[in-house]
């Protein structure tokens, strides 16, 4: 049994070390009065709601069967219900203030590098109707091909990253929906703890189970705001950057380009090799997006086809790539 403030859990855990490691955790908390959960945060820890208040119940019921010898088998459940909850105060945080005009603070190292208007003052600004839907299409099946379908979460998404970790021993691959890398960008501060990874999961619940934001501003803040490269925000600057383009130019081989840079946007001059062809696992990154996007119906098997793996780049970026190849084309092999 744990008792934080109001409320009260009991959890099991289970840990059979031979013949092979066993972990199995589970956790279920029948209807509760949404607001014992609420009162009971830790001050200091979850301040995106401090002074919040709440009405309506919850329910909780997670599970977790794993043997490490067999990652693949494991089995994984996670789901919050609600019942009648509302957000009757907003806390510290109003969360849907993004839906109307805004000014986003991008911060390194605590210290403020970027502010973004995210509305239509904004000449820069690229509103959702705007954003090329080669670039939607990649982003969507590079980072979370289920984004306007799920309700923020992607259970097997998390479940395939957590057997990528445990199959490489280190934390190799992440499992965030879009939703939980929007928050993780508007809301939260950049330090990496157990406290802020609930506060993500919470905040997020609660803009898509509350409907606060509309799918399609959070994928527009999303594109607007993200880092594409040292010191660019946002894929009006990134093509810019890239290609000395406005976005509304950009190719389908262009747009997987930015799409494959989210990852690591500081890094993107190591995606090639000394005579600017691409490395072997962006070439299998473009295959990968191509073919999720001829099986989701975006882009037709001839299209796929005729897509060059290769991308010229032509704006300031070229300067960076300079330093490492000598060269302004960068490319694959031809086809």
């Amino acid at each position: 049994t744990i008792k934080i403030d109001e409320l009260t859990l009991h959890p099991y855990g289970y840990y059979r070390p031979k013949p092979s490691k066993r972990i199995i955790l589970s956790l279920y908390k029948p209807l509760f009065e949404a607001s014992e959960l609420f009162n009971s945060l830790p001050q200091g820890l979850f301040t995106n709601f401090t002074g919040i208040e709440v009405r309506g119940k919850l329910s909780y019921y997670g599970f977790m069967d794993v043997d490490l010898a067999l990652p693949d088998s494991m089995v994984l459940k996670s789901d919050l219900w609600q019942n009648n909850f509302k957000i009757v105060k907003p806390g510290t945080t109003d969360f849907a203030k993004i839906n109307n005009s805004y000014t986003q603070h991008i911060f390194e190292q605590e210290k403020e590098v970027k502010s973004i208007e995210l509305g239509p003052s904004n000449p820069n600004f690229i509103s959702f109707e705007r954003i090329p839907v080669s670039l939607k299409n990649s982003i969507l099946m590079s980072e979370d091909g289920w984004f306007f379908e799920h309700g923020g979460f992607s259970l097997g998404a998390f479940r395939e990253a957590c057997i990528a970790d445990i199959k490489a021993k280190r934390f190799a691959r992440g499992g965030s929906t879009i939703s939980m890398q929007l928050v993780k960008n508007v809301f939260l501060n950049r330090n990496k703890n157990v406290a802020r990874k609930l506060e993500e999961l919470l905040i997020v619940w609660i803009l898509e189970k509350q409907h606060l934001v509309t799918k399609e501003r959070m994928f527009e803040i999303y594109v607007n705001i993200i880092e594409w490269g040292p010191g660019i925000y946002g894929a009006g600057e990134a093509a810019k950057f890239y290609f000395n383009k406005n976005i509304s130019e950009l190719t389908l081989n262009e747009c997987i380009y930015l799409a494959a840079i989210i990852p690591s946007p500081k890094h993107f001059k190591y995606l090639f090799n000394e005579d600017g062809s691409f490395k072997e696992y962006i070439l299998n990154y473009y295959e990968l997006v191509l073919k999720r996007m001829v099986e989701h119906e975006k882009i037709t098997q001839e299209e796929s086809d005729a897509t060059p793996r290769k991308v010229i780049i032509s704006g300031a970026a070229k300067d960076l790539l300079r330093s490492k190849n000598d060269s302004t084309t960068v490319s694959s092999s031809e086809k």
